[in-house]
């Protein structure tokens, strides 16, 4: 009879324990499946596809930048090689000098004639000032080409003429240096307009950020 006993108690603690596994395991695997389903249901992976969808598309518009960037610059240089447009603009500019003389003011007149003798004019004037105004229009797309390939989007106002500026010296500096040599004082004016260029293009970026 004791050994009976003890054998059936042998047998419950047996059982005990096989239950218990048996309850640990089954728990287990529902919460794995549980945390499975979580995982599923969580928007983790559309954050993810989302995030590649982004990067696509950002390696695309850069892709078209570049390409944009490039050819303005072919552009410009052949613009600014053949000397046809400012020649254009020049006469354009020279055929409106008698309505403009009518027009301004006898106190502007002398200051635009004292201005006159402090620039570097060389040639005729219309197309300087067109080729100078071409240059400063030029070298304020590219600080604006270089301010859509900076990362950092929330720049503020300084900032972002801190970009455009430098971008606009920057490359004027090295158009400078293509047809070294010049004298002084014009080279200096040509990176003044490289300047400007990046102020007028800095303002405007701002602007357009600060409305959209």
């Amino acid at each position: 009879m004791a050994d009976a006993a003890g054998e059936a108690a042998a047998a419950c603690a047996v059982a005990e324990d096989t239950g218990a596994w048996l309850a640990a395991t089954i728990a287990k695997h529902a919460a794995t499946s549980i945390k499975e389903r979580m995982i599923l249901k969580s928007p983790a992976p559309k954050r993810v596809f989302v995030k590649a969808t982004n990067t696509v598309g950002t390696s695309t518009r850069t892709k078209w930048l570049w390409a944009a960037a490039v050819l303005f610059i072919i552009i410009g240089v052949f613009i600014a090689g053949e000397h046809g447009f400012q020649n254009r603009v020049g006469r354009e500019l020279e055929k409106a000098a008698p309505v403009a003389r009518k027009v301004i003011p006898p106190p502007a007149k002398k200051v635009l004639r004292e201005g006159r003798e402090l620039l570097p004019i060389y040639g005729d004037t219309g197309p300087w000032i067109a080729r100078k105004a071409g240059s400063v229009v030029y070298f304020g797309a590219v600080g604006l080409f270089v301010l859509a390939f900076w990362r950092r989007k929330a720049l503020s106002l300084w900032q972002t003429l801190a970009v455009t500026v430098l971008s606009g010296i920057a490359m004027s500096t090295l158009v400078e240096i293509f047809e070294y040599p010049e004298e002084l004082y014009d080279e200096l004016f040509d990176v003044a307009c490289g300047a400007l260029g990046g102020i007028i293009s800095g303002l405007l970026a701002w602007w357009w950020r600060r409305r959209h």
